[in-house]
């Protein structure tokens, strides 16, 4: 292919026209439409196909300037141009069943919308004859009388209020009453009958109040109970009440120790396990000074009390034993006096 551009060049409905004589632009053309605008486009763009027009073919603008009032697509008649003006390639049209949809140009000009969605209704279902079929509280009585609505149905609710519904909501199951009355309430209820939630089974639905519905629920020890949805389904109530009676009554274990004989541990040596560098609790090595040593320290009563540096492990174990005989002794003492917890008589 040859990669280079003449003035004359002709390039979709671009004819090249001059070469760009603005400054840094040596790799672009002065190029005029069939249109008459003159548009400036870059050497690849015209090689590769890339630039064929100055816009004036694209898609939206030239279904915003064609005119499509009186235009008929399939069972849609184009009325005028949307209100919106905002967009400017939709349209009003209306359908042989009487409503009114605004469409793009698009779909009008491909054929792809031929309808308001009326056909699609009658054509799911053109045959079902619904008379007398109950659809939750719902009961069909006949077709509607408007004849550019076959598929609309008239329908009577327990309740005793008229609705119109299309068959396809019928038959998915998405209207089952007229969506005024107490009814509407019961959709989830009737859901969950003959369901199994633990130790229950739900048998059916009962108005304890007006307008207040409980499920009826049968537990395994034969005994029946009323629940409501949130309680079975998030475990609230699990049976009538005989899974507690039966259920064996835990010992109780007792694992407190008196204060006296948590002092009486709490020496850095024996039990407790220490959070310092050296393994044991109250004694820190300190390497921030010229030779290491171990520093002691002791808490007693919220209260911290420096002991001293040693440099040795053996000494600071001796001074930390030294300082809680010191300072928890009294304590101990005073606190051997209480009476113990775990030597109470059960109430």
């Amino acid at each position: 292919m040859d990669k280079t551009i003449h003035i004359g060049d002709r390039f979709g409905h671009l004819i090249v026209i001059d070469k760009d004589k603005r400054p840094r632009h040596n790799a672009s053309w002065l190029c005029r439409c069939d249109c008459g605008k003159e548009i400036y486009s870059y050497t690849s763009r015209l090689i590769r196909g890339k630039h064929r027009s100055c816009g004036c073919t694209d898609h939206t603008k030239r279904n915003s300037m064609a005119d499509l009032t009186g235009r008929q697509t399939g069972h849609l008649t184009v009325i005028s141009r949307s209100p919106n003006h905002r967009r400017k390639s939709s349209w009003l049209c209306r359908c042989d069943c009487g409503n009114t949809i605004e469409l793009p140009a698009s779909s009008i000009l491909s054929g792809k919308k031929t309808s308001c969605g009326c056909v699609h209704h009658a054509a799911k279902h053109p045959y079902d004859d619904l008379t007398g079929r109950h659809f939750g509280h719902l009961t069909v009585v006949a077709r509607s009388s408007n004849p550019k609505n076959q598929n609309l149905w008239l329908c009577i609710c327990d309740c005793g209020e008229e609705v119109q519904i299309f068959s396809s909501g019928l038959l998915n199951g998405k209207y089952t009453s007229c969506g005024k009355c107490k009814y509407r309430h019961l959709r989830t209820k009737e859901d969950m009958i003959g369901k199994r939630f633990s130790h229950l089974t739900v048998e059916r639905i009962v108005e304890v109040e007006p307008g207040l519905f409980k499920l009826l629920c049968l537990c395994d020890c034969g005994e029946y109970t009323l629940a409501d949805t949130a309680e079975l389904t998030y475990g609230y109530k699990r049976s009538c009440g005989c899974d507690l009676q039966k259920r064996p009554r835990p010992k109780m274990v007792r694992h407190w120790i008196t204060n006296a004989q948590k002092l009486k541990t709490n020496d850095s040596i024996r039990y407790h396990k220490a959070n310092s560098n050296t393994g044991l609790k109250g004694i820190h090595m300190r390497k921030r000074l010229a030779h290491n040593a171990y520093e002691v320290s002791i808490t007693s009563q919220g209260q911290y009390h420096y002991i001293g540096h040693f440099p040795t492990l053996e000494e600071a174990k001796a001074a930390r034993l030294t300082a809680e005989e010191t300072y928890f002794a009294p304590l101990i003492r005073q606190l051997d006096g209480e009476s113990d917890p775990a030597n109470e008589p059960d109430t």
